[in-house]
């Protein structure tokens, strides 16, 4: 009976051992289990914490993206204003050059005419040198012959005349007191002489009555070749025993010969 009694209690006490046993181990492993979750909690945190950081820096650096894409745009601008300037520039100094270019052609075909007008009022200018010469040797091949026959003859001193390409007058300079007299007219009569120089290219005739004859500016004469005539000339310039005289018409200046007659026109 002791026996039978005892047996039981004996197996209770193993099912209570046992039962303590796992208690035990059950604890543990909770415990333990517990402090793996705290611990993987403490983890979970540093990484929550970590990419709280992470996500931080993220936004910072997108922010400073987003600044840099600003500046980025804003130099863009910057570039296509300057290259805007650049251009508009460029073609102010493009206009600029063409028009040098074209004020430079201009100058060198004005210098090119100039030297055309320079050269021209060279030649006119020995044509009048040459006529001057010759009319001075006529003169004194004349006065020769006068006192050859006795005859006295009063001195003309012919001056030296300048032609001046710009303004196309004539100047006589050293233009002496004494002049050939005009041929006799009837009374009532213009005062009569004869073409000394014809210049067609200036326009004009120098004859030999000046102001001492009593010329005037703007007195007209008639113009004769071999007693026909042919027409006027026009009184611009005077001197003591000459005058510049300006064809009236073109007709005039293609008919006019050196040695002609002139007769003043009634005033």
């Amino acid at each position: 009976m002791k026996l039978k009694v005892s047996k039981p209690i004996l197996v209770l006490g193993v099912l209570i051992i046992i039962s303590l046993s796992l208690a035990g181990s059950g604890f543990y492993l909770f415990q333990k289990e517990q402090m793996k979750s705290s611990k993987l909690q403490v983890q979970l945190e540093e990484v929550k914490a970590k990419q709280r950081i992470a996500e931080s820096k993220y936004e910072q650096s997108r922010k400073a993206v987003d600044e840099l894409q600003a500046k980025l745009d804003d130099a863009g601008s910057q570039v296509q204003s300057l290259n805007t300037q650049l251009q508009e520039q460029k073609s102010a100094q493009e206009e600029k050059i063409n028009q040098l270019t074209q004020e430079l052609e201009a100058q060198k075909k004005l210098r090119a005419d100039l030297e055309v007008v320079l050269k021209q009022g060279d030649e006119e200018l020995n044509k009048t040198k040459a006529n001057l010469n010759r009319i001075q040797a006529e003169k004194e091949a004349l006065e020769e012959r006068m006192k050859e026959l006795g005859m006295p003859f009063p001195g003309v001193e012919l001056g030296r005349i300048v032609v001046s390409p710009e303004s196309a007058e004539v100047t006589v300079e050293g233009a002496p007191a004494a002049a050939q007299p005009a041929a006799e007219v009837p009374a009532g009569a213009g005062k009569e002489g004869k073409v000394l120089v014809v210049n067609r290219d200036y326009n004009f005739a120098v004859i030999n009555l000046g102001s001492k004859d009593g010329l005037n500016i703007g007195d007209v004469f008639s113009v004769f070749h071999q007693d026909n005539y042919i027409g006027d000339v026009k009184v611009e310039k005077l001197h003591d025993s000459m005058a510049a005289a300006g064809f009236v018409s073109a007709e005039t200046k293609d008919k006019v010969s050196e040695g002609d007659k002139v007769i003043q026109k009634n005033r």
